[in-house]
């Protein structure tokens, strides 16, 4: 599934003790095109979720390969391959186009910034606080979503619902970026550094884990900004004062995307046992719904003095 940023689907160990970590995308190239800015986030999402799983689990060796039978567009490959995966044929084993990694920043602010736009034409409304509005009422109405059972309708109405609210950030010259959160790795940073998640906030919303007060009406654009940074505290910087340094989301220890470790395990000891012979950790292409989140590797033993 194309749209799981939860989960990854593949993780083939190698005997230099690495792993290629596969994402597969089923969809067609035209289905690619359908709304380009919602595959760009979605794609670079999950390259990021692979190098995350690299780190923790395999000590950063490895890849990532972006799964596909389809002649990926153009600006989809380039975001793909910036995140820093290969674009690859359907079974992950022939690369077709290589990685070369670099900044996503400005590509992730652009397709939030395309994706905001796409929203508004749907809903018929160029205003962008009453889009975002009519758009956080009608999900607060809906039933929530299962990211499991339904992760392109989750996932889709999550970065909408987000892209909207980073429009009306940029009144405070927020800008999109990239972080090591899981699995949304993107956040909007202001001038003084200071960071914001709306993708959060966007969550609960959409999973029905956060409900609008008993009788109030939805919010309005500004209102919803401050309702934000509620739940997203930012510190506050005295006149005068030297803004204090952004915090390194490394600090939250943010959960990965579910890894069936046992198959992983297992798929290192029969590799070893065979004498290295590389193999697919084939147990890991559907992963548990319930999976258990990687764990950050022990840091080595200092040596004993003598």
């Amino acid at each position: 599934m194309w749209a799981r940023l939860h989960k990854i689907d593949k993780v083939r160990p190698q005997p230099n003790g690495g792993a290629i970590v596969i994402i597969e995308d089923e969809r067609t190239a035209g289905n690619m095109q359908r709304v380009p800015s919602l595959s760009t986030l979605v794609a670079i999402a999950r390259v990021l979720s692979g190098f995350r799983v690299l780190d923790a689990k395999f000590g950063g060796k490895g890849e990532v390969r972006y799964a596909t039978w389809a002649n990926v567009p153009s600006s989809l490959s380039e975001a793909i391959t910036r995140a820093g995966g290969s674009i690859a044929t359907g079974d992950g084993q022939t690369i077709r186009v290589p990685a070369y990694r670099a900044s996503v920043e400005a590509t992730i602010d652009v397709a939030f910034s395309e994706l905001a736009s796409s929203v508004r034409g749907v809903l018929g409304i160029s205003e962008l606080d009453k889009a975002l509005e009519k758009l956080e009422a009608q999900r607060r109405a809906a039933a929530p979503i299962d990211k499991d059972a339904q992760p392109e309708k989750y996932w889709t109405a999550v970065l909408e619902l987000a892209a909207l609210a980073g429009e009306q950030a940029r009144r405070k010259n927020g800008r999109w970026i990239d972080t090591k959160d899981m699995p949304l790795p993107f956040a909007l940073k202001f001038p003084e550094g200071v960071l914001s998640h709306p993708t959060r906030v966007a969550e609960k919303i959409v999973s029905g884990t956060e409900a609008a007060p008993p009788g109030a009406a939805p919010p309005a654009a500004e209102p919803a900004a401050a309702s934000t940074a509620e739940r997203d505290p930012a510190p506050v910087v005295p006149a005068g004062a030297k803004p204090p340094e952004a915090k390194s989301p490394e600090t939250k220890s943010p959960d990965l995307p579910p890894v069936d470790e046992k198959a992983v395990d297992d798929a290192l000891a029969a590799m070893k046992a065979s004498q290295g012979m590389a193999g697919d950790a084939e147990a890991l292409d559907e992963a548990p719904a319930h999976g258990e989140p990687i764990e950050e590797p022990p840091p080595p033993e200092e040596p004993k003095p003598e």
